[in-house]
């Protein structure tokens, strides 16, 4: 089956970028690990103006940082307002209450500045999924809240889909989730191929994917050692990824999967729903990607992953529930 190097498929409006090279999204993501990030204001609605303007003041400046680091990021102009417009929004967040409206104007403002700096036209930043990334930043924050609570150490690091093989290439978040209570013994990848023990002893760990909603596409080979990362749930605001244990420095034993997946993906609410319901809010359809009627939607669906496959190639496109399924 013939690839081609982008998925034939409408971008993630986020991302605004055709550029989809594995290599290039790994140099991406190491180079933005290299960079210190701000800390986003977190704090409840202000009670009173002076408090208002005062948190709008804390987030502009940090919006203006995170605009000087994106004008100075490797990559296209598509591709850096893709970055900026994440930082900006991790910064600027709905905390203000009834002063919101004035949040989203100069979050507006702050795009348009940097699509004028990138010199491309403001359009581009107008079209910026403002509810997308809202809910992802709303339910990183919420997920991150509730891993911790269990006593687990989570660290966060931006990241982009071409780390882990996916395309086109779009920002997200990688939140890496350990036990620093209990100590663990796992199989070292390919461990035949070279000296050392057969198995180390170390900390659970596992390492999530985080990226927005939106089309995502991959390719894999049955006869290949090395396979891009395995979308394996989907929530209201996040797609989530994982890759498997010979790529990655992940020891998963079963009580730090269960916790994960508890805080991730709730039980459904009733046994029916738990029948019906995709696993982790993923359903599955064969061939290209294609849209349904609404009624054909599973309760709790997410996402949806095409499947089409040539011999030992297999195509995977991913498309938001909300886009497959219409009325």
């Amino acid at each position: 089956m013939a690839r081609s190097s982008c998925p034939g498929l409408a971008a993630l409006v986020l991302a605004a970028t055709t550029a989809c090279s594995h290599d290039e999204g790994t140099r991406l993501v190491r180079v933005a690990q290299q960079k210190a990030r701000p800390t986003p204001v977190q704090a409840p609605a202000p009670s009173s103006a002076p408090q208002v303007n005062q948190l709008m003041e804390d987030m502009k400046k940090q919006a203006d940082d995170a605009v000087a680091r994106t004008l100075q990021r490797p990559g296209t102009a598509e591709q850096k307002l893709a970055w900026g417009a994440m930082a900006i929004h991790e910064v600027m967040r709905p905390r203000l209450g009834p002063a919101n409206a004035q949040l989203f104007s100069e979050r507006q403002a702050q795009l348009r500045k940097l699509a004028r700096a990138l010199q491309l036209d403001e359009k581009k930043a107008d079209a910026m999924l403002f509810k997308t990334l809202d809910a992802f930043f709303d339910e990183l924050e919420q997920v991150t809240a509730a891993l911790r609570a269990q006593g687990l150490t989570v660290t966060t690091e931006e990241t982009s889909s071409g780390a882990i093989g996916w395309r086109p290439v779009v920002p997200g978040r990688a939140v890496t989730v350990e036990d620093r209570t209990r100590t663990i013994k796992t199989s070292r990848p390919y461990a035949e191929l070279s000296p050392g023990p057969a198995t180390v002893a170390g900390h659970p760990r596992k390492t999530l994917w985080l990226f927005p909603h939106g089309r995502m596409g991959t390719s894999l080979s049955m006869v290949t050692r090395e396979q891009p990362g395995e979308l394996e749930g989907a929530t209201a605001g996040l797609l989530v990824f994982s890759q498997q244990a010979a790529q990655s420095a992940d020891a998963v034993d079963g009580k730090l999967a269960d916790t994960i997946a508890h805080v991730l993906y709730p039980e459904p609410a009733s046994a029916a729903q738990a029948e019906d319901a995709p696993t982790h809010g993923v359903a599955h359809q064969s061939g290209v990607p294609t849209r349904l009627r609404a009624s054909r939607r599973p309760a709790g669906a997410h996402v949806v992953i095409f499947e089409s496959r040539e011999g030992a190639d297999v195509e995977l496109t991913a498309w938001p529930a909300s886009e497959v399924f219409v009325e």
